[in-house]
């Protein structure tokens, strides 16, 4: 386990701190956390698709808590957006990934040319919350 007093004064890498504590000590199988497979098979970021809706819709809105008018806009406007989305669908138009999946991708693919530390940088900058 980590040394309090290196701990303290912040010897350890995040690397080392993210390995001790979040792989070693709690010993989960790799396949339930880890997210390689899904990255280099081009899966959704997330498996709630509703989670990620809700998350779009609140931005769209600008504000924790819109007055019934605004809402009421949104909604038209989200309207529009499925319909625009369901006719290039229907016409055969291919939908793009985000960009921030496309680095990620890149960065997995290109994991064996990395050391552990560059690799957990060079995802770390590409991570939104």
């Amino acid at each position: 386990m980590l040394n309090r007093k290196k701990a303290i004064y912040g010897v350890h890498s995040l690397a080392d701190v993210i390995r001790e504590v979040f792989i070693d000590h709690y010993n989960f199988p790799h396949d339930l956390w880890n997210v390689h497979d899904r990255v280099s098979e081009a899966l959704p970021r997330t498996n709630n698709s509703i989670e990620a809706w809700h998350h779009s819709f609140q931005r769209s809105l600008q504000c924790w808590h819109p007055n019934l008018w605004k809402f009421i806009d949104a909604l038209k406007k989200e309207e529009r957006m499925q319909r625009l989305n369901i006719n290039q669908l229907v016409l055969g138009q291919v939908v793009v990934p985000k960009k921030t999946d496309e680095n990620v991708s890149n960065i997995v693919g290109n994991y064996a040319n990395r050391t552990f530390t560059e690799f957990l940088h060079a995802i770390a900058h590409n991570l939104r919350f």
